[in-house]
């Protein structure tokens, strides 16, 4: 039976007498746009409020955003030509290549550091982040790349200037909101075309060209915790804490409203403040003065504020240890934190955004056979890597060099030799380099080519070598054993 295809739907033909139609004209008419609909790059109305999610970047939020752009910023940049060798399909580009320049200096501006970390807070904050890459030269080709904040590119449908939809951009101030009046500062009113706008999103549960930002899905969390910090704050400016009361004895001493007053401004003048700390103090006669508390009253929702701190860096895959809220982490503890906010936060961030890069602006324009590779910096554990480096040397699958190279020294000339590992590394001979001109004489490299040495001799990996010629030269002298120098 023929497989049914989705051209047979959208263009029926007619049935034959007797036979029921597979779909109706209006139904094929309908497919007809869907298609239309989700081939469209075209740009929607936003189903959120970038401009209040962007006021949001503060307190937990900011942590956690902070911290994952932060790292988004520190990316390796790396651009590949993609053949069909099965080996070695990989080719990767030099720094001098134009593809590889434009994301090194995306603009006069930002550097790939700034695009990157501009690109991870807008996608972290509203759930969409939208690059201009400009194409105003002859070879209609990206020749710079801007992130366009969100909240200031407002959606326009299709038209008959831009086919595929535009952004309206107006650039906002703190002061004046958004700024209506074409200058040299403002630009407002600036449409740039859809085609040249690269979408990254978070993918929206129900609106394909929109984007879902995790401000959105933690509303009520967020605005909890906010909630939070003004208590605290307005505690601290507002609550009363004293940490001392006076007392009068009405028959000794019975002051009134303006004795009060004199004896608080007094007191507050002589005693109060860090440069009167330890100052002995003399209360005023009939007075009796009674400490209270030493530090202010421990501010409330301690315990629920730690657990939405906790929820909303979760919910951006931001490890405690990562955003330094871990102050006894351990080394182990770390390690493996970073490892878990690699592989499950920030590569797969960089993914995305290396991805939509690779759809809608390397392949289209540059090249069919680029690939934009985003990757974190690699993350060693060095007591990993000294136990391996170690197994090596006892299996002497390494040189000296690459020993010299892993403890930061220069190579030698001498240093491809193999190196051998002993539980009791070996002294060098005292004349060793009169011996031999070429022998280090830097301890630090001594103690590197002798330490893999089993060669009595003379440093290196020749103990296995010089056993098998003395043996060969036993076998050809008849067990008489002669000196190989010789």
């Amino acid at each position: 039976m023929k497989r049914p295809r989705l051209r047979d739907w959208l263009n029926p033909t007619p049935a034959p007498t007797g036979a029921k139609a597979h779909v109706r004209a209006d139904d094929a008419f309908a497919f007809r746009h869907l298609l239309a609909a989700l081939r469209s790059n075209a740009p929607g109305q936003w189903s959120q409020n970038p401009l209040e999610q962007a006021r949001h970047f503060t307190s937990a939020v900011f942590l956690a955003v902070n911290t994952l752009a932060k790292q988004a910023k520190n990316a390796e940049v790396k651009v590949f030509v993609r053949d069909d060798d099965p080996d070695n399909g990989f080719e990767e580009l030099p720094y001098s290549d134009p593809v590889c320049r434009l994301f090194e200096d995306p603009n006069p501006e930002d550097n790939a550091g700034d695009l990157f970390y501009q690109i991870t807070q807008q996608l972290s904050l509203t759930g969409m982040s939208l690059v201009w890459a400009p194409r105003d030269n002859p070879l209609n080709v990206p020749s710079e790349l801007y992130v366009i904040p969100t909240a200031t590119a407002l959606p326009q449908p299709p038209s008959p200037d831009y086919p595929e939809g535009s952004y309206l951009v107006q650039p906002y101030y703190p002061y004046g909101g958004y700024a209506m009046l074409p200058g040299y500062q403002s630009a407002a009113g600036a449409r740039i075309p859809a085609d040249q706008v690269v979408r990254i999103k978070n993918q929206h549960p129900l609106l394909r060209y929109d984007g879902y930002a995790v401000l959105t899905a933690l509303s009520l969390q967020i605005d909890t915790v906010e909630a939070i910090d003004r208590a605290r704050w307005s505690t601290q400016q507002k609550g009363i804490d004293p940490t001392i009361a006076m007392t009068f004895d009405p028959n000794v001493f019975d002051p009134d409203e303006a004795d009060l007053t004199r004896l608080r401004a007094q007191l507050e003048a002589l005693y109060a403040g860090p440069n009167n700390a330890g100052t002995i103090l003399f209360n005023p006669f009939g007075s009796t003065v009674s400490k209270l508390s030493n530090t202010p009253d421990e501010m409330s929702w301690q315990e629920g504020w730690a657990q939405l701190v906790d929820f909303v860096l979760a919910s951006y895959d931001v490890p405690k240890s990562v955003a330094g809220l871990q102050d006894s982490a351990s080394y182990a503890t770390l390690y493996s934190s970073l490892r878990q906010f690699y592989l499950l936060s920030l590569n797969p961030l960089l993914n995305k955004i290396a991805g939509r890069f690779n759809k809608h602006l390397v392949r289209p324009f540059i090249g069919q056979d680029l690939v934009l590779e985003l990757r974190g910096k690699k993350i060693d554990d060095e007591n990993i890597e000294e136990l391996r480096f170690a197994n090596d040397l006892k299996a002497g699958v390494r040189t000296v060099n690459e020993r010299r190279k892993y403890l930061g020294l220069d190579p030698k000339p001498w240093g491809e030799e193999r190196a051998w590992g002993t539980n009791q590394p070996q002294e060098p001979a005292a004349s060793n380099s009169d011996q031999n001109p070429e022998s280090p004489s830097d301890p630090d490299e001594r103690a590197v080519d002798s330490t893999p040495s089993t060669n009595p001799l003379a440093a290196g990996s020749l103990g296995p070598r010089k056993s098998l010629l003395d043996a060969l030269e036993k076998h050809k002298t008849n067990g008489n054993v002669m000196p190989i120098r010789q």
